[in-house]
C-alpha cells in the first residue's frame, strides 16, 4: 500500500514536530528549507507551511498552483487576508498552542485548534506525538481562534519591550494596565482587518489566563521588535490609532 505523501516547508522546531507526527501516522514526509524555491518536482497530498511570518508570503508566491488546495498553515499573526491575497481560498489552518525548543519536550498551553480540508489528518498525526487538538466547526470559529492567538502573541511580546521586569507574574501584578491597553489596541487593528465584531473582554480574559501560566518565565523573545513592527505596519495600513503601542515603539526605536 502506497503511503500518502506530505511536504513540510520550513524545518524549524514546529515544522519538525509536525513532520515527526505525520511520519508516525504513516505519511512519507519530505522536508524543504524555506530558502528552497524549487517545489515543482514534488506533488504532495498535503503541504505544511511551517516558515516564520516574514517568510510566509514569498513561500506562498513560489508554490506551484497544484499545491494551493492542499496547504496547512500554522504561523502566528495569521488572518484570512494572509492567504487570500495569494489565491489560497481554503487552507487548513492549525492554530498552534504548543511550543518546542531545542533539547526540550513539547510544552502545551491549551489544546491546539484546526480547521480546514485536512483537519482530521492533522489531528490524527498530532495524536501520535501526544499533542492535544480540537477541530473547529466553521469559519467564524476559526477567525475567533486566530484573533485570540494573535493577540496573545503580539501583546506578550510588545509588553516585554515596555516594562522593566518582563516576567509574566510581575507584568500581571505591576503592569496589567499597559498590558490591557496593548491587548485592546491589538484587537482594534485586527477587527478592522477582518471586518467583524470582537468580544474584547472574553479575549482579554483568555490572554491573561494563558500568560498567568508562565509564572516567572520572561515574556517576549528575540522576535518581539519584529512583531511590534509588523503590527504597526498593519495599524498604519488600516488607519487605526494605537497610541500605547506607538509610544512603546518610539521608546525602543521601532518604526513601521
Amino acid at each position: 500500500m502506497t503511503r500518502p505523501s506530505a511536504a513540510v516547508v520550513g524545518m524549524g522546531q514546529l515544522g519538525r514536530v509536525v513532520g515527526e507526527a505525520l511520519l508516525c501516522d504513516g505519511w512519507t514526509v519530505t522536508g524543504f528549507k524555506r530558502s528552497n524555491q524549487d517545489y515543482s518536482s514534488f506533488d504532495p497530498s498535503l503541504a505544511v507551511i511551517a516558515t516564520g511570518e516574514d517568510d510566509l508570503s514569498p513561500v506562498l508566491s513560489a508554490l506551484p498552483n497544484s499545491w494551493l488546495g492542499r496547504l496547512v498553515l500554522l504561523q502566528n499573526e495569521l488572518l484570512p487576508s494572509s492567504w487570500l491575497m495569494h489565491g489560497v481560498e481554503n487552507p487548513t489552518v492549525f492554530v498552534v498552542w504548543f511550543s518546542k525548543k531545542a533539547g526540550q519536550v513539547v510544552r502545551e498551553y491549551r489544546p491546539s485548534l484546526i480547521f480546514g480540508p485536512v483537519a482530521h489528518e492533522i489531528q490524527s498525526a498530532m495524536n501520535q506525538v501526544g499533542v492535544s487538538t480540537e477541530i473547529l466547526s466553521g469559519n467564524e470559529d476559526l477567525v475567533e481562534a486566530l484573533l485570540l492567538k494573535n493577540t496573545y502573541i503580539w501583546s506578550q511580546n510588545i509588553v516585554s519591550l515596555a516594562v522593566d521586569d518582563p516576567r509574566a507574574e510581575r507584568v500581571l501584578t505591576n503592569d496589567r494596565n499597559i498590558l490591557s491597553e496593548i491587548i485592546r489596541e491589538t484587537l482594534e487593528v485586527q477587527k478592522s482587518i477582518v471586518g467583524s465584531s470582537v468580544d474584547v473582554r472574553s479575549i482579554e480574559e483568555q490572554v491573561l489566563e494563558v500568560i498567568s501560566r508562565d509564572g516567572d518565565k520572561k515574556l517576549g523573545g528575540r522576535s518581539a521588535a519584529a512583531r511590534l513592527r509588523r503590527l504597526l505596519t498593519l495599524a498604519d495600513t488600516e488607519q487605526v490609532l494605537v497610541p500605547t503601542i506607538q509610544s512603546i515603539a518610539q521608546r525602543v526605536g521601532v518604526d513601521s
